[in-house]
């Protein structure tokens, strides 16, 4: 889904002449247009309804005449409402123009000929003459009335994701677009992503927490689903924020890629939309999130030994095998093993043994004395390792009172110790159906009292 600011108009595009002033609209009646309203009613009042319509303008006359005499046209009203004037819109204005010295008008007459506007305020569909009034010589009479407010639908256009038509062609008038946006993804109270504090960088261990996503009303479909966007900070440089045509992730961002210091986490919902956009709707289409901005600060990554085992190997041919660099070493630095002796090697192997464990401190009464966690039960997120799924806990030692759980969630491994310790303890984590023996890690936990 691209967008510049991710916002999906709805198939009910709405096209509508302006109520603005400019877009106000005259039907103009002379020529053949007053030819055609040939009606002659004689000169006397009518007591039959006679009525004429031009051009959407209907002229009636229900105690007058009005007639077309081969070159003006005449009006008589014979009282209140003898020659009335409608129309389907708001009529603002009537301009009657005559040659004639004799037109006669309410508040006056014109002697010379000429032309006179009857204002309606406030518009309204009809006009009628509210007394005796005689217009002859009428050469062109203007109508001014107001633009009528019309929905005109708009059809998506074939192959375009953000393109319509307006279906039947362009309407006569000026028109407004008035475009209508479906809500924005939203997550859930308290679900949006947050950074995770105190990662080691290159570690693999995630950056921010996975955000969770509303659903659309009370229904069981997604609002969308959460995207991603990493970039170190160098030095001073910030890094360009991203558009939502970037390359964003699905995954959640981890710390295997980038070294000690800030790394820019960006993050939004992509909005739920269906696979043709005929068929948006309210219960399956979500507008973009507005895209927003975390900060994470990765501490200096974890630094290993490499040993060179020379069991079963005299003191010369131990001294004849070196590997480079053998301290000091992070995750993803190159190690060259090399051999200068003179035996035939079959072949190397090497073997990846846990990093030194977190040692969690406690005294009798269940205190916990490490930064973060706190008392029984107490729980903390292992933070120094790929999230690998379908991991177990066993305890060893604390008097067999103490039990260990697992929870994998949003990217970490949080491992939950209930119980109380009388003695020191070993907590091993492992792949389901191993042993401690296989153990991923362990760590201890040591009793400061009750010994």
């Amino acid at each position: 889904m691209k967008q510049l600011k991710k916002t999906i108009l709805t198939l009910a595009l709405l096209i509508a002449a302006t109520t603005q002033a400019w877009a106000d609209y005259t039907v103009t009646w002379e020529g053949t247009k007053l030819q055609s309203i040939n009606v002659h009613k004689g000169y006397t009042i009518n007591v039959t309804t006679e009525t004429m319509n031009v051009d959407g303008i209907t002229v009636t006359a229900k105690q007058g005449y009005f007639y077309y005499d081969g070159s003006t046209m005449h009006f008589y009203s014979g009282g209140a409402d003898g020659i009335v004037f409608s129309a389907e819109n708001n009529i603002k204005s009537i301009a009657i123009t005559s040659t004639n010295s004799s037109i006669f008008i309410p508040g006056g007459s014109l002697q010379e000929g000429g032309s006179h506007t009857y204002e309606l305020n406030p518009a309204a569909k009809s006009y009628g003459f509210g007394k005796v009034v005689l217009i002859i010589g009428v050469t062109k009479i203007v109508f001014t009335l107001e633009s009528p407010v019309t929905t005109v639908p708009l059809i998506p256009t074939e192959g375009k994701t953000n393109e319509w038509t307006i279906k039947d062609g362009m309407p006569a008038g000026n028109v407004t677009v008035t475009p209508e946006y479906f809500k924005q993804a939203e997550f859930t109270a308290g679900g949006a992503p947050a950074a995770v504090e105190g990662v080691l960088a290159k570690t693999g261990a995630p950056l921010v927490t996975g955000g969770t996503v509303a659903n659309i009303g009370t229904s069981d479909v997604k609002q969308g689903k959460v995207m991603y966007y990493a970039k170190q900070k160098s030095g001073e440089t910030v890094p360009t924020a991203p558009t939502y045509e970037s390359a964003w992730s699905e995954n959640v961002p981890n710390s295997n890629d980038f070294t000690e210091g800030d790394v820019y986490v960006w993050y939004y919902i992509a909005g739920a939309e269906p696979a043709s956009v005929a068929d948006r709707s309210d219960a399956n289409t979500c507008s973009d999130s507005d895209i927003k901005r975390l900060t994470v600060t990765l501490d200096a990554p974890p630094t290993y030994d490499v040993v060179i085992n020379t069991a079963g190997l005299s003191a010369e041919e131990a001294g004849k095998w070196s590997a480079s660099p053998n301290t000091g070493v992070k995750k993803g630095d190159d190690v060259t093993v090399t051999y200068t002796g003179t035996r035939k090697v079959i072949g190397v192997k090497a073997e990846k043994k846990p990093a030194t464990p977190t040692s969690y401190t406690i005294e009798a009464g269940n205190d916990i004395k490490s930064t973060n966690v706190t008392t029984f039960p107490f729980q903390f997120t292992h933070l120094n390792h790929n999230t690998m799924f379908g991991m177990t806990a066993e305890v060893v030692g604390g008097d067999g009172k103490v039990s260990a759980t697992v929870n994998e969630m949003n990217g970490c491994v949080n491992i939950t110790v209930t119980g109380a310790f009388d003695t020191d303890a070993i907590v091993y984590v492992m792949e389901q159906g191993k042993t401690k023996e296989d153990a991923t890690w362990s760590f201890p936990v040591i009793c400061m009292g009750n010994k």
